[in-house]
């Protein structure tokens, strides 16, 4: 499962991170898939409600312990990391495969099949 550090490391980190340059980092692209993959076609979309939580940008930053001048950030952040993943899975459609999100635990947390081997999603 992705956890918030690791997207937000992902996100300020756009100089060693190529999904946010010219090349493709398999890290954010499952970070940014994964966010997108989270919910059900016909509820609303992870990142749209995670954008609307950062529209509180002091209280935001306030509890994850950051600048609130980052957090402004992140929205235009997230928009941009969607409009590559769109752009890269519309160019090489063969590269995604299908995540299996499963539900575990009583509190219906969900887990992604993930790749030992790789790291990454498979």
């Amino acid at each position: 499962m992705v956890s918030f550090g690791q997207l937000w490391e992902a996100m300020e980190n756009p100089i060693d991170s190529p999904l946010m340059s010219s090349g493709e980092d398999a890290e954010t692209l499952s970070v940014v898939r994964a966010g997108k993959d989270m919910r059900k076609d016909e509820e609303t979309p992870f990142w749209d409600d995670f954008m609307s939580l950062c529209s509180n940008s002091r209280g935001m930053a306030e509890l994850l312990g950051v600048s609130h001048e980052k957090v402004v950030n992140w929205p235009a952040r997230i928009r941009e990391s969607l409009e590559k993943l769109e752009t890269h899975d519309a160019e090489d459609p063969a590269s995604r495969d299908d995540v299996e999100m499963v539900p575990t635990g009583d509190n219906g947390a969900i887990t992604m099949n993930m790749d030992p081997n790789l790291g990454a999603m498979r």
